[in-house]
């Protein structure tokens, strides 16, 4: 947990402290089974294109800080990084893990939103 004033950490339990996030209201998503974060995925944008194709499930980890995908769509996605022009390469290993080799700030602007759409889709 980050000790600075400037950026204070904490952990909750059984509520939401609303003073660390802005936008909309906070939606609930419904988990498929009891035990687990397995939920819904209704879509995912990149570039203004659904590039999932179609509805599936998605696993969440809070511990996890990487995004998983099936190859086909994983290679979708890293086609469209190494087609958006940037300063930047993007550097694939030969498992099909990618990053790019620079500070996420250098990059922020431009790269696309990446959105994903979770839950019932009614």
């Amino acid at each position: 947990m980050d000790s600075s004033s400037s950026k204070p950490s904490q952990i909750r339990f059984g509520e939401v402290n609303t003073n660390f996030f802005t936008g909309t209201a906070l939606h609930w998503i419904d988990t498929l089974t009891s035990n687990s974060w397995k939920i819904n995925l209704e879509q995912v944008d990149f570039k203004t294109a659904n590039i999932l194709g179609k509805r599936t499930v998605a696993l969440m980890n809070p511990s996890f800080p990487f995004i998983a995908a099936p190859i086909d769509h994983f290679t979708a996605f890293k086609n469209i990084l190494q087609q958006i022009n940037s300063i930047y390469s993007l550097v694939c290993t030969n498992m099909d893990f990618c990053f790019y080799k620079t500070s996420c700030d250098n990059i922020i602007d431009l790269l696309p939103d990446l959105s994903f759409y979770l839950g019932s889709g009614n």
